[in-house]
Order: structure tokens, then C-alpha cells, then sequence
């Protein structure tokens, strides 16, 4: 099932109907999705406020919601999320397959691919992290519109672990 029809499944939905009469300034900030063993799982996320955000699961088994409070300290200085416009271009099949691609030119085998969609500067962009099988992660954004890579970051997860000394 194509993204733009789960969000119209979602946005037509009882429980999204109910928070938008509680919640009338309510949108669409971000779409999560991974891929693990040939499995994706996706998230829709929607803006309620500066405290809140509601996250509604799309299986086949139907649509789950959740409202999460969001961890003061953490958003304490980040902006509003931007609202996702219009239509969306790509799914997150054909990104990951843009991703594989690329991952091919450089001889990787990949664990665990994490997208993201979510509005950038106006524009619609995937930012995809990819886990390889060596540990490396490389970071991508794909542009919804275009529909190709326009950044690449490759880094490794030794990267990101702080060494202490004895």
C-alpha cells in the first residue's frame, strides 16, 4: 500500500478525526520507517503540540496509535518540526532500493536500514541511516522530488564510542 494512501486511511481514521477536533493545528512532521530481515515497519508521526506528539503504526493487522510526551530537556531548544506538504514521492521500498545501489558501489552488505522523512528547508528529504554488516554507517539523504542521493556520510561506529583511560 502506497505512503499518500496510509495517510489518507490514517487522517480519515476515528482516533485521528477525535485528536484533530482536540488538537486542531495537528500535522504530519515526519515518516519513520526500517528495514531489518526484509521487513519493513512504519510510524507516521504527527505534531500535537511542544509536549506531544501522536505516533500511529500502520501493519496489516491495522492502525495502532500512541500519544508521547515528549522529554522537556531534550526539545527544550529544538524548533517546531515542519509540516511534510503534499504529496509523497517516493516509497520507502524504492528508497531503500536507491540505497542498495549505491551501497553495491561500494561492496557493502547492509544490516539495518532507518529512514526518515520529514520536511528540510521546504523540501521533502529521506534521511536514511545504513548500518552495514563491517559496522560502518553511512548516512544518506535522498531528495523526495528529485529522487536521488544528494548528501553521503560514511563513518564508522568506533566513530561514536568515547574511549576512556585507565
Amino acid at each position: 500500500m502506497e505512503l499518500n494512501e496510509i495517510r489518507k486511511i490514517i487522517e480519515n481514521n476515528e482516533s485521528f478525526l477525535n485528536l484533530k477536533k482536540k488538537y486542531p493545528k495537528i500535522f504530519l512532521y515526519a515518516v519513520f520507517s526500517t528495514l531489518s530481515n526484509e521487513k519493513f515497519i512504519l510510524d507516521l508521526d504527527y505534531y500535537l503540540n511542544k509536549e506531544e506528539v501522536a505516533i500511529f503504526s500502520f501493519e496489516n493487522s491495522g492502525i495502532n496509535m500512541k500519544i508521547s510526551k515528549l522529554d522537556k530537556e531534550m526539545v527544550k531548544d529544538v524548533k517546531k518540526p515542519r509540516e511534510i506538504k503534499g504529496k509523497i514521492i517516493l516509497e520507502p521500498e524504492i528508497v531503500a532500493e536507491i540505497i542498495k545501489n549505491e551501497i553495491k558501489k561500494i561492496k557493502g552488505s547492509i544490516s539495518k536500514l532507518i529512514l526518515t522523512l520529514m520536511n528540510q528547508n521546504g523540501k521533502n528529504i529521506w534521511k536514511v541511516n545504513c548500518i552495514l554488516e563491517n559496522l560502518d554507517i553511512i548516512i544518506f539523504e535522498v531528495s523526495d522530488k528529485e529522487k536521488k542521493v544528494i548528501k553521503f556520510e560514511r563513518k564508522n561506529l568506533a566513530d561514536f564510542v568515547k574511549y576512556l583511560k585507565k
